[in-house]
């Protein structure tokens, strides 16, 4: 847990407030070129409604085009277009495999601990389509664990009232 208010604050235990700048500022930022993935990042669709959380996958089996089909008669970029009005899809560039992020795995074992999807499918956008997220994955860690650490502090602080409450009432009988 110390770790964690660590992270939060800079080297002079202030707020790190350069750092949530950052943040506020790319959110919403377009990727400008395929180059820009990182399997850091977050990254949400624009179009959708909901704007869930993607992870990229940097696989190199997973690699599509915008001018790949994705059926017999269009490619993903004709999809999208006609999907989407007033949007034009680079037809040179790779398209984004990324895996939504719905659930959280949390371990004691530090090794265990990460962002999982529980929808193993791969979904294929352009980067057109792609903003970055509100968070990065190393943020997104950090608050998804938040509640599962206040709940603990909460616990303990009930235990050690239960504690106190038994040492303050229970009578103590001398053995004979």
């Amino acid at each position: 847990m110390k770790n964690f208010f660590l992270y939060l604050i800079s080297d002079s235990n202030e707020i790190d407030f350069n750092r949530m700048l950052n943040i506020c500022h790319r959110h919403k930022e377009p990727l400008e070129h395929p180059s820009f993935f990182s399997p850091t990042e977050l990254y949400t669709v624009w179009y959708l409604p909901t704007k869930p959380l993607f992870r990229y996958v940097s696989n190199i089996s997973q690699i599509k085009r915008a001018s790949d089909h994705k059926t017999n008669t269009q490619t993903y970029a004709d999809y999208y277009e006609k999907l989407i009005r007033n949007i034009h899809i680079e037809k040179d560039f790779i398209m984004g495999s990324m895996k939504a992020i719905n659930k959280r795995k949390i371990a004691l074992n530090k090794h265990d601990d990460s962002i999982i999807s529980s929808d193993q499918t791969i979904y294929y956008y352009p980067i057109e389509l792609l903003h970055y997220a509100p968070l990065n994955q190393s943020d997104f860690d950090l608050i998804s664990k938040l509640p599962s650490i206040l709940v603990r502090i909460v616990q303990l602080y009930h235990i050690e009232r239960l504690r106190k409450l038994f040492a303050e009432n229970i009578k103590s009988y001398p053995v004979r």
